[in-house]
């Protein structure tokens, strides 16, 4: 990471309020009063977000409670934010894996609930975490999903901070064109939406690739323009970094009384602030300073500071800065025995750092071999999840296709039975008909033959001859005789034919009917009246009245509502 590149841990989610304890104090007695739990969670995020550049472990507490209360009142949306919040504050305290805890959490319930900003702002905490991990493939394809989605939702100052964080990305890997391009637009964005901490932000990192690219002089009025943009009370880290990065720009354009004026005031912003690692650094500065201008005592005094400084606090790149500066430094009073004792200081320095930053890699790759594998993990789940989802919607579809298909082939069934029974029923009427019609027939016929016996009996009467009167009465008892049996017979076998179990379901039931009854039973069942059973039978209709109310006595029908007819149709 490049010096200018220091800054941009506080420049991504810079708060521009300075941190104010009435702020603070009175969050928190809202938070003890307050008693509708959404509107507690809401002073949660706004008490951490207060807190997470001056107490960044209180600033993690207020965000699990909000956490913790969001889970509790099933709040979907305040789960998410609040693991949003978490993820950054993890990863500002360099807790990488905690972090991506909390964005793989809000990128699944943001998903699941498609909240599309929640999305984007995990996919932009994983880009944030990747990058840190000097995976700037990972950290990229993250930025990009992000950006996508503020720009599909119109959200412009999310928006300017994605393009930021990728103009970073291409800047740490010294591609300063590409990173020119993004911080660029990152900042025209933030002029569109009046965003001060936008233009600061962009200001300050186009700042820092045209000194990269060698413009330096444009570099320094876009420094300017960002200090100028700074409250004359305001102290801050981002102010302090900002001076001393435009010392370092005066130094490259050879203003060194403007240069040395800055970096004495960075000096006094970050004793102000209290901020060792960046009072180090300016220190280091300066003995660099002091070395190019030819004052070596200066040079060593501060080189001196800055060496115990970065021994205090662990600073190993501190350490082989002084180191390198005072080693040089007694090199050119051609005290050797010194600039030897500090070489053999660089020469171990540089090899801690060595070590540190294979550790550090190692660390790394593991956090991300971690990373990888709860993610495939994930996708395994929703894959499953998924596989489970088309099964369900499989067997529905399948189940609703076989219901489909038995109603089809219930309907087909009900319509060709409908058919069949409409067919039987055309050809039991035919049948009927035929039967009514040959019954009625053989009734003509019957009468016929009645009336030629009559006749013949006249005729017998009026005859003479004995040999005569045999013959014509044989002749009309012969006649008479046919015409009961042809008419009976010949009804039997066609009733049967049209009616094949009439008689055997109602013998079964009713066994006391007689064979009369039956006959009887089988012209109603043709829905014949009493007069046209008198003429086929030859009984009176008075004989016939009786015989149909004994065979209803005999058929148990003693309501008088009940027809005969229909009931015998059942049959």
């Amino acid at each position: 990471m490049n010096k200018f590149n220091y800054i941009l841990l506080y420049l991504i989610f810079f708060n521009t309020g300075v941190y104010c304890q009435k702020i603070i104090d009175s969050l928190e007695n809202s938070i003890k009063t307050e008693t509708v739990l959404s509107k507690k969670i809401k002073h949660l995020h706004e008490i951490s977000d207060q807190l997470k550049y001056s107490d960044i472990d209180k600033s993690i507490n207020y965000a699990l409670d909000a956490l913790e209360i969001s889970k509790d009142i099933d709040n979907e949306k305040a789960v998410i934010n609040s693991s949003i919040l978490l993820s950054e504050l993890y990863w500002s305290k360099s807790l990488f894996e905690e972090a991506m805890n909390m964005a793989l959490i809000s990128e699944e319930l943001s998903k699941k609930y498609d909240y599309q900003k929640g999305l984007a702002q995990s996919y932009l905490r994983m880009g944030a975490i990747y990058s840190s991990l000097d995976n700037y493939d990972k950290s990229s394809d993250y930025y990009f999903k992000s950006l996508k989605v503020f720009q599909e939702k119109k959200e412009k100052k999310l928006e300017g901070i994605v393009l930021n964080n990728i103009g970073t990305n291409f800047s740490d890997q010294k591609k300063y064109e590409k990173a020119k391009e993004y911080f660029s637009e990152a900042l025209k964005i933030a002029k569109e939406v009046n965003d001060s901490v936008g233009i600061k932000i962009g200001l300050t990192n186009t700042a820092s690739v045209l000194s990269n690219l060698k413009e330096s002089e444009k570099a320094k009025k876009m420094m300017e323009e960002a200090i100028g943009l700074t409250k004359i009370d305001e102290i801050n880290p981002w102010y302090g970094a900002n001076v001393l990065n435009l010392a370092i720009l005066n130094e490259k354009l050879n203003n060194n009384d403007n240069a040395l004026l800055l970096f004495k005031r960075a000096l006094i912003i970050f004793n102000k602030l209290g901020d060792e690692f960046y009072i180090s650094i300016t220190y280091n500065r300066l003995a660099n300073f002091y070395f190019l201008t030819g004052d070596y005592q200066k040079s060593i005094n501060h080189a001196i500071i800055a060496l115990e400084k970065g021994k205090k606090h662990g600073l190993q790149r501190v350490i082989l800065n002084a180191s390198n500066t005072l080693r040089s430094t007694f090199f050119k009073l051609n005290n050797k025995e010194e600039a030897y004792k500090y070489l053999l200081l660089e020469f171990n320095t540089k090899d801690s750092i060595y070590k540190e930053e294979n550790i550090t890699k190692l660390s790394n790759l593991e956090l991300q071999y971690k990373f990888e594998k709860k993610q495939q993990e994930k996708r395994l789940e929703q894959q499953k999840k998924n596989y489970i989802i088309i099964i369900i919607i499989f067997s529905l579809v399948l189940t609703i296709l076989v219901i489909v298909f038995i109603f089809k082939q219930h309907k087909i069934k009900s319509k060709n039975n409908l058919l069949a029974k409409q067919k039987l029923e055309t050809e039991l009427e035919s049948k009927n008909k035929e039967f009514t019609i040959n019954v009625l027939y053989q009734m003509k016929k019957n009468e016929l033959l009645t009336d030629i016996s009559e006749k013949l009996i006249e005729i017998e009467k009026g005859a003479v001859k004995s040999e005569t009167k045999n013959a014509i009465h044989k002749i009309g008892s012969i006649l008479k005789k046919n015409k009961d049996k042809d008419v009976w017979e010949e009804f039997e076998l066609r009733f049967k034919q049209v009616h094949i179990q009439f008689y055997e379901k109602l013998t079964q039931k009713h066994p006391d009917l007689t064979s009369n009854d039956l006959r009887i039973c089988a012209f109603l069942k043709l829905n014949m009246s009493t007069k046209e059973i008198s003429e086929i039978t030859g009984q009176r209709v008075a004989t016939l009245e009786a015989t149909r109310s004994r065979i209803r006595k005999k058929l148990g029908i003693s309501n008088t509502q009940i027809d005969l007819v229909a009931f015998l149709s059942q049959f």
